[in-house]
């Protein structure tokens, strides 16, 4: 309900080349929340084939900041698949859609300290700004309801070139509990303005970048030719 508290737009290349685009935004939610949604899209060529990524993530917070539910979306190209989880005091309503069919069960809440991505990465910027070290639980919508353990590693402060200006941004180094790395970096606001996820096999760099949304929609149509497309498939999971 409302208008949008913040739009932003992303373009994504993969080893330097246009691959995709994301989107990500926050509007306000009846009863003082708020809904932050992460759309990915990501598309890749083989010879004339053109396949499709796309993995759409929500969290809708309430004015205490307390999860009330989190989505995700899933369209590796197939049949989507989507997840709705609908948080109460001890458990979790979730719903699994596939095709024309729907699985309703409920689970336990997870146990424990945690937090959804952003706020997360507020409390590792609060703790670096007074020296401490971050390693905290997360739950992402896209890892699903599980939390896993997320190290936070500031690196320091740098210029870079964005949407020709220049800015100055917070690096950090994030590392997932299977050892993979993901260099983001912020601005003064804490809003991600770069992110660069290896991509392994021999694929490079994915690097997502603030961008226009005209500049955001053209790299959706770059088509990077793969010998293999589906090999890029399980680096996104987890990292929307």
């Amino acid at each position: 309900t409302g208008g949008e508290l913040e739009t932003r737009w992303y373009r994504c290349t993969l080893g330097g080349r246009p691959c995709g685009r994301m989107l990500q935004s926050t509007v306000p939610v009846e009863g003082g929340g708020t809904r932050t949604t992460i759309d990915l899209e990501l598309r890749f060529r083989r010879g004339e084939v053109e396949t499709s990524t796309r993995i759409r993530t929500a969290v809708v917070l309430g004015p205490d900041d307390a999860v009330q539910r989190m989505d995700v979306l899933r369209d590796l190209g197939g049949s989507p698949a989507s997840t709705r989880w609908i948080f109460g005091d001890s458990e979790v309503i979730e719903r699994r859609s596939l095709a024309d069919s729907m699985v309703e069960s409920r689970r336990p809440r997870p146990a424990g300290e945690w937090h959804v991505p952003d706020l997360a990465m507020e409390i590792a910027r609060k703790r670096a700004a007074e020296g401490e070290p971050s390693r905290l639980r997360v739950l992402d919508p896209a890892r699903g309801l599980e939390p896993a353990v997320i190290a936070f590693r500031r690196i320091g402060t740098e210029w870079i070139r964005i949407m020709n200006r220049d800015l100055e941004v917070d690096r950090w180094e994030i590392t997932d509990p299977d050892g993979s790395v993901t260099m983001e970096s912020f601005d003064s606001g804490g809003r991600l303005v770069s992110s660069e996820v290896p991509m392994g096999a021999g694929l490079g760099v994915l690097r997502i970048e603030l961008a226009t949304e005209s500049d955001a929609s053209l790299a959706l149509e770059g088509g990077v030719e793969l010998m293999e497309a589906g090999a890029v498939r399980p680096a996104f999971e987890g990292r929307p």
